[in-house]
């Protein structure tokens, strides 16, 4: 397909349920070759089976970073850092495990299913339905033409028009400001609401402590 030299897109893949996905042998190679002062304290940690129990029922747990470990992230973003040193992009910006690739969209779509196979060797999977393509000063015949050459590859992948764009949470035009603010505050009428239900001292602890611009902004 032939592209104009202006049409550009954005990738945003999402990894799924990537901090308890991610292999441990990785994690623990990449944490002795960067973090060799705590590789003992880290090996001691990872380098076993460790058990998770619910009542009766008792699961081994043997891949991912421990959700708590203060760790967690600094391991998860080495393990994964040799995958994304290898993109070749305009804007290659990654959040432990939010990526957001950027360029001409032949080259993307070539990083794409690199860091695709990349990341299964490592244990992690792309969720298509839940990445997004922006499509940039794309031309109403250009936009099926890549639209298609994506979706060929990342079946279900979401295509949102400009006023729904954003990038961890925030949006990226100004004019869509207004209805992103909308959405966050119908969240926060859902929450409120529901703190009714609980224990008041449970209720303002949460009201307290959660409730604040951190969540108003937060990518989830």
């Amino acid at each position: 397909m032939n592209q104009p030299h202006n049409d550009k897109v954005l990738f945003k893949l999402d990894v799924k349920i990537a901090f308890n996905s991610i292999r441990r042998d990785t994690v623990l190679q990449e944490a002795q070759k960067h973090l060799s002062e705590i590789y003992p304290f880290i090996w001691d940690s990872y380098s076993l089976k460790t058990s998770i129990f619910h009542g009766n029922f008792s699961l081994d747990s043997a891949t991912g970073v421990q959700q708590g470990d203060p760790l967690n992230p600094a391991l998860f973003t080495l393990a994964i850092h040799e995958v994304t040193s290898k993109i070749k992009a305009d804007l290659n910006i990654w959040y432990l495990d939010d990526g957001c690739i950027g360029g001409d969209p032949q080259t993307m779509l070539t990083n794409a299913t690199m860091i695709r196979e990349s990341l299964s060797s490592i244990g992690l999977e792309i969720t298509n339905s839940k990445s997004k393509l922006l499509l940039i000063n794309h031309t109403d015949i250009n936009k099926p033409q890549t639209s298609k050459l994506y979706q060929d590859q990342f079946p279900s992948l979401s295509i949102p028009d400009p006023i729904h764009w954003q990038l961890l949470g925030s949006p990226l035009h100004l004019e869509s400001a207004p209805l992103h603010l909308k959405a966050k505050i119908k969240v926060f009428h859902s929450i409120t609401e529901n703190l009714e239900l609980i224990e008041p001292h449970q209720a303002f602890f949460i009201l307290k402590n959660c409730l604040s611009i951190p969540k108003l902004i937060s990518v989830a």
